[in-house]
């Protein structure tokens, strides 16, 4: 084995981002250990690492892990407005009920759509950086 394959690729690293400081600042690791149930009816502890921010304190977040659940839930909000729409209109006659029903589960869904509140704010603050960031750099040419 050569030394080479020792050797981390920064590059490919990912750095968490602070939405409270609209950076990627330093940060610390926090662990966290979760008791689980295993197979054998003992319990094993699951452990988990987040960064928080060393200027502000808070959570800082991983820019993949934001899109992977804001997709995911776009995803299934989705899948339910269809299937709502298809069990309201399609199964059973229009009617005020199957009407308020679809409005009510319209309603849950938005809000549904709307839950990963932290992910959404750090994808949001990230490409207020990355908009500001490029003003920036035009004023400078």
């Amino acid at each position: 084995m050569s030394s080479e394959d020792n050797v981390i690729n920064l590059v490919n690293v990912e750095e968490p981002w602070c939405s409270q400081c609209l950076c990627y600042a330093d940060y610390k690791r926090k662990w966290d250990s979760l008791p689980r149930a295993n197979l054998d009816g003992g319990t094993y502890s699951e452990v988990s690492e987040s960064p928080y921010c060393i200027e502000c304190g808070s959570l800082m977040h991983y820019l993949s892990t934001c899109r992977v659940v804001v997709w995911i839930v776009r995803g299934v909000s989705i899948l339910l407005l269809t299937a709502l729409s298809l069990f309201c209109f399609l199964l059973f006659e229009a009617s005020f009920y199957s009407g308020a029903t679809w409005l009510v589960g319209v309603l849950i869904i938005f809000f549904l759509n709307q839950s990963p509140r932290n992910a959404r704010r750090a994808l949001s603050t990230h490409r207020f950086y990355l908009q500001k960031k490029r003003i920036m750099h035009a004023g400078v040419s």
